[in-house]
């Protein structure tokens, strides 16, 4: 990347910004996505995708090295394991612990609070997700904080029960609950539906 970047070396990637590649880190992000979600997963087509989507962690670094506040791949390893250190005291601290799944996600959500106070469920939820997974998002949210009725109630009040969006907040509530995320639900199962539909 050094080179890439280098006078002499390729102009697209010298001439590349984290603004202009930030389509390329979602659309590679899908790609994963889609390799993740087929059956079988295809080994050799998904360490493709992920060599893709490394590339942009790569090129982002490579950029914020020429930064007024420099930063690198190692800034991102290091601010990385540091997270892991503080929010998985079971394991990193002075003496393991033997929780269960529920227990360690509740320890981490608890954690991730006090580093990161926020003033609603939605706050630092990016508001490019996919609508039905912010909304799952949100339940989630509401359901480890005990505020899932208050949630609902809300939900009654600012929309008619019987509208599109008041039914796909209900199945994220509901899919929250279960913690089945509903996004990657109706992805496969339209992947499934197109693949019926190719065969007629």
């Amino acid at each position: 990347m050094h080179e890439l970047r280098s006078p002499g070396g390729d102009p697209w990637s010298a001439a590349q910004t984290h603004g202009s590649l930030a389509r390329y880190l979602l659309e590679e992000t899908h790609e994963v996505l889609a390799e993740l979600e087929r059956e079988p997963i295809r080994t050799s087509e998904l360490v493709d995708e992920f060599g893709d989507l490394l590339f942009q962690l790569v090129i982002h670094a490579r950029i914020g090295m020429e930064e007024a506040e420099p930063w690198t791949l190692d800034s991102v390893a290091r601010s990385l394991n540091n997270k892991m250190y503080r929010r998985n005291p079971h394991v990193f601290g002075p003496e393991r612990e033997d929780l269960s799944i529920e227990e360690i996600t509740a320890r981490w959500d608890r954690i991730k609070l006090q580093e990161k106070p926020r003033r609603s469920l939605g706050e630092g939820i990016p508001l490019t997700l996919p609508a039905l997974q912010r909304a799952f998002k949100i339940a989630a949210r509401a359901e480890a904080e005990g505020r899932t009725e208050e949630l609902r109630e809300l939900l009654s009040q600012v929309a008619p029960h019987d509208s599109d969006g008041a039914r796909l907040m209900t199945i994220a509530i509901a899919a929250a609950r279960r913690d089945d995320d509903p996004e990657s639900a109706l992805r496969t199962l339209v992947s499934r539906l197109e693949a019926e539909l190719l065969r007629d």
